[in-house]
C-alpha cells in the first residue's frame, strides 16, 4: 500500500513508535508530531483540514526514487 490517509499514518505511527520510553504524557500529541515531521508540516496541515486527502509514497521519476505527494482520494 503506497497510499495513506491522515488515519491511517496515525495507525501506522502508533504502532511503530516508542514514545512511552522517552516519557511523553500525551500520546496523541506525540503521534501527531511524528507524522508532521515524516510528511511535513505542509502536507501535514493540508491533509488536517481536507479528510478525502491522501499522501502517496512511490517513485516519482528516474531523479526522484522516494517521492511524496498529496491527491484527494475520490
Amino acid at each position: 500500500m503506497n497510499k495513506f490517509n491522515l488515519n491511517d499514518l496515525r495507525a501506522d505511527a502508533a504502532d511503530h513508535s516508542d514514545w512511552f520510553i522517552f516519557g511523553f504524557g500525551d500520546h496523541d500529541a506525540m503521534i501527531d508530531f511524528i507524522i508532521e515531521a515524516l510528511i511535513g508540516s505542509d502536507h501535514y496541515d493540508l491533509m488536517l483540514r481536507h479528510p478525502n486527502m491522501v499522501i502517496v509514497f512511490k517513485e516519482i521519476n528516474a531523479y526522484v526514487r522516494y517521492g511524496q505527494y498529496l491527491s484527494f482520494n475520490w
